[in-house]
């Protein structure tokens, strides 16, 4: 009786533990195939070919570029933020695959700094820019000819409406002036 009964269990045993090790083999295969899949996020920020190390928002959370990460399949929402002397770019939606890569690349833009100029004097005497970023411009905003001088530059002869900018290669502080005028202004450039 006994031997049958030890024999009963060892037969129930022998096909318990192979389904046991069966049903766990299928949940986790379940798990992997239904839950969350991760993919791979790359955040940059650039100015032309230049690396820009920026503070974004990727989802609400604050990130620096350059930003790689593994996270979960998705909707993300990447905003780039302002910055001085550069116009931001606009906010990236992505959608986020199991195994792929979605990248939001940020592409700054120069911010222009525009002088009006006039027979009769400058809008403002006193601008900012960047070197090698920031094109200063001097705009006609009259109806006379004018003839503007920057250090640096030289004459420039602006019709009405025409306008001329030019990129400051190095920092200092350049000055301008309607040309037989005491009517000057000067350019910082950073």
């Amino acid at each position: 009786m006994k031997n049958s009964r030890r024999s009963r269990r060892k037969g129930t045993l022998a096909f318990l533990i192979p389904m046991v090790v069966f049903v766990v083999i299928v949940i986790f295969a379940i798990a992997y195939a239904f839950g969350p899949q991760q993919g791979t996020i790359v955040i940059r920020a650039v100015y032309g070919t230049e690396e820009l190390h920026v503070t974004a928002t990727l989802n609400g959370q604050q990130v620096q570029t350059p930003y790689n990460a593994t996270v979960t399949q998705g909707y993300y929402n990447v905003v780039f933020p302002p910055l001085q002397w550069y116009v931001a770019p606009p906010a990236h939606a992505l959608t986020l695959g199991s195994g792929k890569t979605a990248y939001a690349v940020g592409v700054y833009t120069a911010a222009k700094v525009a002088v009006g100029v006039t027979p009769g004097g400058f809008n403002q005497t006193a601008v900012g820019a960047l070197h090698g970023v920031t094109p200063v411009a001097w705009v006609n905003t009259g109806t006379q000819d004018v003839v503007v001088v920057v250090s640096g530059v030289g004459s420039v002869d602006l019709v009405p409406g025409q306008s001329h900018s030019v990129v400051f290669a190095a920092a200092g502080v350049y000055g301008f002036h309607i040309l037989d005028t005491s009517i000057t202004g000067t350019v910082t450039v950073y």
